[in-house]
């Protein structure tokens, strides 16, 4: 039985004369950083300047409530980019003929990414509301959902990323020596120091893009890298650091497919996700085929 696997790259050779950077995938890149999970290890990271925080003092039954009043809900409470979120929500809900119910306690998160001093807001359907007779209309399924970044500026509320992460409070800023308008993010783990992967994003052109991954100690290109499914050109053994030699994660067999994340080594090695449930993992670039018809 063919096997589906994950994985994630940015800047890499080509497989064959033909491919083109996600020629081969119909998955979107954020999906695929989505099977990007954090993990115990150890790598030396920059420091992180701020991390993100539970937004306090937000109410979701009463957003819900004001706007099913037609009434302006007060700010502190309900903020500008909650109601028009909660007003999507209720229009999807409705059309399933269900009733929109909000959370037991709101899942929104703060953080300051351009350090102005003003914070940005973390947010995502799923685990902040709910349709009464439709209960998974909002769900992302195994993956999880991306938290939308909501920026403020001159009255008006706009997303300007989305955020894999599988704790929130795992979110920081990074202050790079100099400074820029808006700062780099790293996604890792609560024990500062102690992860395998550090996904990063970066400003581009007016949002937040993936950028690049951390590896235990190994950069891996995401935003230029080619990504999606390919198969395996034999037997394989999954490395967990791209070096021949490297420590063993898994052997998969010919038939399995895998996701390309992202690229290292100068394109020399792919990281790649075997199946959702899979550690990710480093294979050189002959052991990866185009499936044909992709």
């Amino acid at each position: 039985m063919t096997s589906i696997c994950r994985s994630t790259s940015r800047r890499a050779k080509p497989i064959s004369q033909n491919a083109k950077p996600g020629a081969c995938c119909s998955l979107p890149l954020p999906v695929l950083l989505g099977l990007v999970c954090t993990a115990c290890g150890s790598g030396a990271v920059s420091a992180a300047t701020a991390r993100a925080q539970r937004a306090q003092g937000i109410d979701l039954t009463y957003c819900i409530a004001s706007l099913a009043a037609d009434t302006t809900p007060e700010p502190a409470r309900c903020p500008g980019f909650l109601v028009g979120a909660l007003r999507d929500a209720a229009g999807i809900c409705a059309g399933t003929g269900g009733k929109l119910v909000p959370a037991a306690e709101a899942d929104i998160w703060t953080l300051d990414v351009d350090a102005d001093g003003r914070d940005e807001y973390l947010y995502e359907q799923q685990d902040n509301v709910g349709c009464e007779g439709a209960w998974s209309i909002f769900s992302c399924g195994s993956l999880g959902c991306p938290k939308a970044l909501y920026q403020e500026r001159a009255g008006g509320w706009r997303v300007i990323g989305g955020i894999y992460a599988d704790d929130m409070a795992a979110i920081e800023r990074l202050d790079p020596p100099g400074g820029q308008d808006y700062r780099d993010l790293r996604v890792g783990c609560l024990d500062a120091g102690s992860c395998e992967v550090y996904a990063h994003y970066a400003w581009r052109d007016g949002q937040y893009d993936p950028s690049h991954l951390e590896v235990r100690g190994f950069r891996v290109e995401v935003a230029d890298s080619i990504h999606g499914l390919y198969g395996l050109s034999g037997d394989t053994v999954l490395r967990a650091t791209p070096v021949a030699g490297g420590a063993e994660i898994g052997r998969y067999g010919s038939d399995t497919i895998v996701a390309v994340i992202g690229t290292a080594v100068d394109g020399d090695w792919y990281y790649v996700s075997p199946c959702n449930a899979c550690d990710s993992g480093f294979v050189a670039r002959p052991g990866i085929r185009p499936l044909p018809g992709l």
